[in-house]
């Protein structure tokens, strides 16, 4: 857009994403054609930001030509001539639906994870522990920063022959589900049985 805000581009992407063709929209206020919604002091903070820094990014929702509301990542920089006058403001605008919808599914997976009463714990490919859950820490007594980078080695009761390790480790690196019953130990020493799947 020019220094007045007016549009002066309008790619093939802004026409999908927003609907509106570039022959409807250059020469138009960008703030008539681009509805935005978000609280009046994020609007304030954008404005104060872009003109101290040259520059803002941030996340806002906005209006596509039908009025469907979409989430968008929008990426602007200020055009100056030699003298440091305004000439105009570049934007890059992409429609972030799918990231927001994947964002959304993890944060329910996530809460699933910490508040079931099942044991989960990840490790990387080598067997590393990168995550536990709180009942991993109160069934086994471990905290987190006990087993983080360990193997679950640590649980070995013994009770599983060298052939049982072997077995469970070729068919997940097959990238199959193992399905068993374990017995393991806890941290002050007693065993316990624990019904489980690795995947």
């Amino acid at each position: 857009s020019d220094e007045q805000f007016r549009l002066t581009a309008w790619n093939a992407a802004a026409e999908k994403l927003y609907g509106w063709k570039a022959a409807e929209v250059v020469g138009r206020l960008g703030i008539e054609v681009i509805k935005t919604e978000f609280p009046g002091v994020e609007a304030e903070k954008m404005r104060l930001h872009i003109a101290e820094t040259g520059s803002w990014r941030g996340e806002v929702t906005q209006l596509r030509k039908d009025g469907t509301r979409i989430p968008v990542e929008v990426a602007s920089i200020v055009l100056r001539d030699q003298v440091g006058r305004i000439t105009g403001y570049v934007s890059v605008n992409r429609d972030i639906t799918e990231r927001k919808r994947t964002e959304h599914e993890l944060r329910k997976l996530s809460r699933a994870v910490e508040q079931t009463a099942d044991i989960v714990f990840i490790t990387d490919r080598n067997g590393l522990i990168e995550y536990v859950n709180p009942a991993f820490e109160e069934t086994t007594g471990y905290s987190r920063e006990e087993v983080m980078g360990k193997t679950p080695r640590i649980f070995k009761s013994g009770e599983h022959p060298p052939s049982f390790y072997e077995r469970l480790w070729k068919i997940i690196l097959d990238g199959l589900p193992f399905r068993s019953i374990l017995f393991n130990k806890k941290k002050d020493g007693t065993n316990f049985f624990e019904e489980k799947t690795i995947t």
